[in-house]
């Protein structure tokens, strides 16, 4: 069970659709992510964030079902887990593992540099990176399941979801223009 005091999530965002030329496509910026008409797409970030806000997305995205109460309340625990895919590390000065639970490694920190995090699915890649003390910024690419833990996080709004999808919906429909051709 999730922590009693566990905000209700309030924003439900399991897919970016918008309707163009009669089918439904997932819209994004990242260049990479368009391999298909129906392939799913990514969502580029970059933000500033308190490293709070971005724990508590990894927490969202990982453990939320199972984490103890006192690690979620606690701002120096923090998810890890190893892996080619789905990796979560934390890069701090001082860190301390505390316990395993599931294939979460809860570890205690100080002083944190920077936080790397990859979905199990390889959708998501994001970094936080310290820019002054708890306050820093998150750079990479988002799936929208990730969309949804960074919005109830409090790291993007749902004005930022709103102006990505509009630019990558504006990038996409300028791709798809055909060049005028002349009658002969």
């Amino acid at each position: 069970m999730p922590p009693a005091n566990l905000p209700r999530f309030h924003v439900f965002l399991s897919r970016i659709t918008l309707t163009s030329n009669s089918r439904k496509r997932f819209i994004t910026s990242h260049p990479k992510a368009n391999v298909g008409p129906s392939a799913r797409k990514m969502a580029n970030i970059d933000v500033e964030a308190s490293l709070e806000e971005f724990r508590r997305f990894l927490i969202y995205s990982t453990c939320v079902s199972f984490i103890p109460e006192s690690y979620f309340e606690d701002p120096e625990v923090f998810p890890e887990r190893e892996g080619a895919q789905g990796s979560i590390y934390v890069e701090a000065e001082d860190k301390a593992t505390i316990k395993k639970i599931r294939d979460i490694t809860f570890v205690n920190v100080k002083e944190v540099l920077g936080v790397l995090y990859e979905s199990k699915s390889g959708n998501t890649r994001l970094k936080w990176r310290s820019t002054s003390g708890t306050h820093g910024r998150v750079t990479g690419v988002a799936s929208a399941n990730a969309l949804t833990n960074l919005i109830n996080a409090g790291v993007i709004t749902q004005d930022y979801v709103q102006e990505v999808v509009t630019k990558a919906f504006s990038k996409e429909e300028k791709g798809n223009e055909e060049p005028p051709t002349e009658d002969m």
